[in-house]
């Protein structure tokens, strides 16, 4: 199978000091790729955010305030396509905002701290206000997440993965086969050793899509 948005690779799970499992035997292969998918995907939901980049897409928000709106991590500037309002509550957008005039991506250091951006302020000379009267009113078209995974993350999912490889069957959760044939497994809590490596990266959600 492939790893999809897996937070290590295969290699750096045979590698590891623990398993070191030889790059020839392909015996666990499958196993562990379902394994990393998994475990990745419980770190998405464990920090409330993803560490792999989008492509382009739109996402809908609700304003906390007329001046802010959080919204999911936007890696840098150039990332971000378009920010719109709807100001009348009908689904549809009908005022584009501009970032010069506009509105301003937060923390404004955030990138050259290696993290994304994830909030959109109005800027004080800004024509718009953000609506909040609406369950969804501002609309982001960006590539969302992160662009280079974290080490602590990458260290998380290695430590994680080999754990449950080591536990054998019983406590890996349920598993099962997918019409395709990919092995699809549901990975039990993380380990608390994984939990405190993943701690800053854990994310409180604030009015997020």
């Amino acid at each position: 199978m492939t790893i999809t948005n897996g937070y290590c690779t295969l290699d750096d799970v045979k590698h590891s000091n623990r398993l070191n499992i030889a790059s020839s035997d392909s015996g666990a292969d499958v196993l562990l790729e379902a394994i990393i998918e998994g475990v990745s995907r419980k770190i998405d939901d464990e920090c409330h955010r993803f560490f792999y980049l989008t492509s382009s897409q739109t996402r809908w928000y609700r304003p906390l305030t007329s001046e802010d709106v959080f919204i999911d991590d936007i890696p840098a500037d150039s990332d971000l396509s378009a920010v719109a309002i709807d100001t009348d509550d009908d689904g549809t957008v009908n005022n584009t905002l501009t970032a010069i005039t506009d509105y301003v991506l937060e923390p404004y250091n955030a990138p050259l701290d290696g993290k994304p951006y994830q909030k959109i302020t109005r800027r004080r000379r800004g024509q718009f206000l953000f609506p909040t009267g609406a369950d969804k009113s501002v609309a982001v078209t960006a590539a969302f997440g992160w662009t280079a995974i974290p080490k602590p993350v990458v260290e998380a999912c290695k430590l994680q993965v080999e754990r449950i490889f080591m536990r054998g069957g019983t406590p890996l959760g349920s598993n099962s086969m997918t019409a395709l044939g990919k092995m699809t497994l549901t990975i039990p809590s993380l380990d608390p050793d994984v939990c405190g490596m993943l701690q800053p990266y854990i994310r409180i959600s604030r009015g997020f899509g």
